[in-house]
């Protein structure tokens, strides 16, 4: 485990990637088929978002929740066509997180109108049958961060995978309060959250 560590921050990824990328169960796609799948025939640039006390606290605001980690994994894919400008296809963020006791990893897809373009789930540590169907996660797809993007509200709870589906939400409105924070620091419109 030391050694894929250390191989890990030499390659520079985070330990959370390489895991999703290393699991025996082959139910889950790899982070680059992931990538591939949501975004084909795109080049991607890896950075790591390292968020400030000041970002952190203007993020929580907007998720109506906690930022665990001030470190995030994106990619910016772009499109390229021979003759043509390179242009922007959107994002993707690696978010690691626990939903009861064990971790998810999922990767949150974000269109260039910041949008929710899909969800992959790459790891998933608790028992497979907590884990929601494809057609739970589908109701993600377009909505942006506001008010209703919640359970109860635009999403609509799972019966017997609770604790995933709240989980995955979070996930989803964190992803998108960070990216509002780091790249449209413009639109610095704080909703008021009711938790």
């Amino acid at each position: 485990m030391r050694a894929l560590l250390v191989l890990t921050l030499f390659l520079g990824l985070t330990p959370f990637a390489v895991a999703a990328t290393t699991l025996e169960d082959s139910k889950f796609l790899s982070l680059a088929e992931a990538l591939e799948l949501a975004f084909p025939e795109c080049e991607f640039q890896r950075e790591s978002v390292f968020l400030t006390k000041e970002q952190v606290v203007k993020a929580e605001k907007l998720a109506g929740g906690k930022i665990e980690s001030r470190l995030l994994l994106r990619f910016t894919a772009t499109r390229k066509k021979a003759g043509e400008e390179p242009k922007l296809a959107g994002w993707a963020y690696v978010d690691t997180h626990k939903v009861r006791a064990k971790r998810e990893t999922l990767l949150i897809l974000v269109n260039p109108d910041d949008s929710i373009r899909r969800i992959e789930v790459l790891a998933f540590a608790e028992p497979l049958e907590y884990l929601p169907r494809a057609n739970w996660y589908a109701q993600f797809l377009d909505k942006k961060l506001d008010k209703d993007l919640r359970i109860k509200r635009d999403i609509k709870n799972v019966s017997g995978a609770t604790l995933t589906a709240d989980a995955t939400t979070r996930s989803v409105r964190r992803v998108l309060s960070v990216h509002q924070i780091t790249l449209r620091p413009d639109r610095d419109k704080e909703e008021k959250t009711d938790k």
